[in-house]
């Protein structure tokens, strides 16, 4: 068991961006300048002045879970109070779940490209993984998928991001969701729904959780990427009889709640709404994402596609001529600029070697535009690159932009 615990690689990039010199497209940041800090503070000294209890051992808040409840009425899953439970961030919803259903080298279904922190916990139980291709700028591979559900007797398990994918930044279409639910009700699987991103959207359409159409799905998110990534406040919608086998689980796992962080965003929720505090990070980012699409068509002088997110924090690049798992390193040490491989996030690390993704939330556009351009210069400098590679025309990158 114990060598299955291992470091995630993405972590090793994190550290990197610590460095003055460094331009980071690495890790998945919020900017700091429009997280509400400054309401967090004054509710913290209030609870503070009013009650010690605060700071003891205690049960989950209702009037939490009664806002989370109304959150999700809005998604459209409606649920009970006893159908939600509060935990300590996304990623316990993630180690929760997987103690409770992986069993020692069973299969589970999987996106080929898939959140490494997913994948550091399912690895702990030595799992044959069945893994989805997406289709470009669409998402999951439906019919892939279903010929695997008709050839394979119990697979119980499959793990997903619809909105702003991490890595991919793809946001799945109403139809696909709906196509899958129904292969979830036919073939009688679990979706498990991980939404870090979904109050992030650029996209006047509304996506709905798979929860929405199927009971087969729990859904998993939290307020990191809005409120705070500190106060680890996160929550699970299932069915009860799953949620209380999770609470049983959590309880093993931490004992009790992050009182004073939970109290703290239940208060804030209080005073705000989501939609007031949720407005200027979008307008914020999305003004950085078209930064990052205007220098990646202004400076980058290679072939290469991308998918234009409409959620999230991530843009996808595919380099058809250039393998940048084999010269990241080079890359890293010319342009001083931080990204993550792609390689980090294949189940099947011998696929697909030719892209990166890219964080458009936490730098600043100044950074962005000069970050890309280093990052060109750094590739177009490959020992190994030649000019004669063609540049991918624009208009053509634009229609792969399309959802």
């Amino acid at each position: 068991m114990n060598e299955r615990i291992q470091p995630l690689e993405i972590q090793t990039y994190i550290k990197l961006a610590q460095k003055n010199d460094v331009i980071s497209f690495a890790a998945g940041l919020p900017d700091l300048s429009v997280l509400p800090l400054s309401q967090l503070k004054e509710v913290y000294l209030q609870l503070a002045e009013e009650s010690d209890r605060s700071f003891q051992y205690q049960s989950t808040s209702v009037h939490l879970k009664t806002k989370i409840q109304n959150i999700m009425a809005k998604k459209s899953v409606p649920c009970q109070l006893d159908e939600i439970l509060i935990i300590n961030g996304a990623q316990q919803g993630i180690f929760l779940t997987a103690h409770l259903w992986f069993r020692e080298k069973a299969s589970l279904l999987i996106e080929e490209f898939v959140y490494p922190g997913f994948l550091q916990v399912a690895n702990l139980f030595n799992l044959n993984y069945l893994p989805i291709p997406s289709l470009f700028n669409e998402g999951i591979d439906l019919d892939y998928l279903e010929t695997i559900l008709k050839t394979k007797k119990t697979l119980p398990y499959l793990y997903i991001v619809c909105n702003g994918h991490n890595p991919q930044g793809i946001t799945w279409n109403t139809q696909l969701r709906k196509e899958l639910a129904a292969l979830a009700d036919r073939y009688n699987f679990i979706i498990i729904e991980d939404d870090p991103y979904g109050f992030l959207s650029f996209s006047d359409e509304e996506y709905l959780p798979m929860r929405s159409y199927t009971k087969n799905a729990i859904y998993i998110s939290s307020f990191s990427k809005i409120i705070s990534p500190a106060l680890r406040t996160g929550w699970i919608v299932g069915d009860k009889e799953i949620i209380q086998k999770l609470e049983q689980l959590k309880d093993m796992n931490d004992l009790s709640v992050s009182n004073p962080n939970h109290l703290v965003v239940n208060r804030f929720l209080d005073s705000f709404s989501l939609p007031q505090v949720i407005e200027p990070q979008v307008k914020l980012y999305n003004k950085k994402l078209e930064c990052m699409i205007t220098a990646l068509n202004e400076h980058m002088e290679i072939e290469f596609n991308y998918v234009k997110p409409q959620h999230g924090m991530f843009v996808w690049l595919e380099f058809p001529h250039i393998n940048i798992e084999r010269h990241k390193e080079y890359l890293f040490e010319k342009s001083k600029t931080l990204f993550i491989p792609g390689s980090a996030f294949a189940v099947d690390k011998s696929i697909n070697k030719q892209a990166m993704r890219l964080n458009f939330t936490y730098p600043s556009c100044e950074e962005i535009q000069l970050g890309i351009k280093k990052l060109n210069d750094s590739i177009i400098n490959l020992p190994a690159f030649s000019r004669r590679s063609p540049r991918i025309a624009s208009i053509h990158r634009q229609e792969l932009t399309v959802a």
